[in-house]
């Protein structure tokens, strides 16, 4: 993650500066707009607000602008960041959007057709629970072959899962 601020202002600087770096995120500051480059999230102070948005959005598809006008409107993917502004209140800001990065990302790679790359259609079906012929059917399994046993006598856990997923298969080819 790389957050650059566009920024004249000493006291935004050291503050934005010294809260990303209490959350381990890369920063760079810039003074003026030829200087800007990639990144995750940019952060334009509010002396820089009337800058085309086209222009920024060459550099980063999330812009915050720091600024006191409350009347501004925004794109979705942008946001505000209201002046004046508490480390705390900053920090809480950085970590919303960069879970909307995040959840933007995984979208992006659902579009893949890499089986390698997990779905997030799929991720309900992993993590909805069996229902109750399901588990009855899951039980017989590993009482049948014994495995349950087996694992906890060895005290050998890590075979636990390799053992699930065989009767889970199994389960499925059943099923099929």
């Amino acid at each position: 993650m790389k957050i650059l601020l566009l920024t004249n202002s000493d006291i935004v600087s050291k503050i934005i500066k010294l809260s990303l770096d209490s959350l381990n995120i890369e920063s760079k500051i810039v003074h003026d707009i030829n200087d800007l480059e990639s990144a995750d999230i940019l952060l334009v102070d509010d002396k820089f607000k009337d800058i085309n948005f086209n222009i920024m959005n060459n550099f980063s598809s999330s812009i915050g602008i720091i600024t006191d006008d409350t009347t501004l409107k925004l794109d979705a993917n942008h946001f505000i960041i209201n002046r004046p502004f508490l480390p705390s209140s900053f920090i809480k800001i950085i970590k919303e959007n960069i879970k909307l990065i995040n959840r933007e990302n995984c979208i992006v790679t659902n579009s893949f057709d890499d089986e390698s790359i997990v779905k997030i259609d799929s991720l309900d079906a992993l993590t909805s629970p069996l229902n109750q012929d399901e588990i009855i059917s899951l039980k017989d399994i590993l009482i049948k072959d014994h495995a349950i046993d087996e694992v906890i006598e060895d005290e050998n856990i890590s075979e636990l899962d390799e053992i699930i997923d065989n009767a889970i298969a199994q389960l499925k080819d059943d099923n099929e």
